[in-house]
């Protein structure tokens, strides 16, 4: 039995995150407009090609690799979109969130021995600046054309707070208050800034991923169009220009186009 390339049965990953953005979904119906392409020329037994780029084998070659790139950006951003909201809990979440032990140590700070001394003024002063961050959702459009500037807005959100909280965990341990937060430990606040700095090189190294991958799979759609214009060149000099494939080729083409 004849394989059907997933793009072209419809049967591709449109339930991820990836695919329903304006550019995507532009951009698969465009796709599917180059399976008819496929599907005319392959069976227009009059067509010959002229060279590797105006064959149908190279079109189907083409499309293949495309979906697989395809596939392989779906998966890492919804690996990206995974990770960033287990950090985002990390940050604010409930008992064992950054946010909250930050909370603890502000409440708690009032009621400590060194009130006199400027800690308790210290500590509410990081914590305001940890309150007002919140931190945010992770951007996947990147087509948009401030997507990186989206990305450096959602890094810094945490960036920001992890600075601040590292510093209020600091303060405490240099204090001695301590035991004034209990059940939290210094090795709790050391676990939460390690965790969070993990989580984040882990984000960082996704995001170059996702990088590479949308430029290799933008490329190989370049080459899809190059393909498709040349057997839109081949059927009209095969063809002729009055015949009812050539005319539906051209149609195709600028949609595609």
């Amino acid at each position: 039995m004849e394989r059907i390339t997933p793009l072209l049965s419809g049967r591709s990953l449109n339930d991820s995150v990836l695919h329903q953005t304006p550019f995507e979904k532009s951009l698969r119906r465009r796709l599917l407009k180059v399976g008819s392409v496929l599907e005319l020329i392959e069976k227009e037994n009059e067509y010959t090609p002229a060279s590797a780029l105006s064959s149908p084998g190279e079109l189907r070659r083409l499309i293949d690799t495309y979906e697989e790139l395809d596939s392989e950006l779906a998966r890492v951003i919804t690996q990206y979109i995974d990770v960033s909201l287990v950090r985002k809990r990390l940050f604010k979440g409930e008992e064992m969130s950054i946010k909250h032990v930050a909370f603890v140590i502000k409440a708690t700070a009032a009621k400590g021995r060194l009130v006199k001394d400027g800690y308790s003024k210290e500590v509410k002063e990081i914590y305001a600046a940890i309150s007002v961050q919140n931190p945010l959702a992770p951007p996947f459009d990147l087509a948009r054309p401030h997507f990186e500037k989206d990305l450096d807005t959602f890094n810094l959100s945490y960036q920001v707070l992890l600075d601040n909280f590292k510093l209020l965990a600091a303060r405490v341990v240099a204090s001695g208050e301590l035991a004034a937060i209990s059940p939290y430990s210094v090795e709790t606040l050391h676990a939460l800034v390690a965790q969070a700095e993990n989580l984040t090189r882990e984000i960082a190294v996704i995001i170059q991923k996702i990088f590479v991958v949308y430029e290799e799979r933008l490329l190989v759609f370049e080459q899809i169009k190059e393909s498709c214009h040349a057997i839109c060149k081949r059927s009209r000099f095969v063809l002729g220009s009055h015949h009812a494939v050539y005319k539906e080729l051209i149609a195709l083409k600028h949609a595609i186009m």
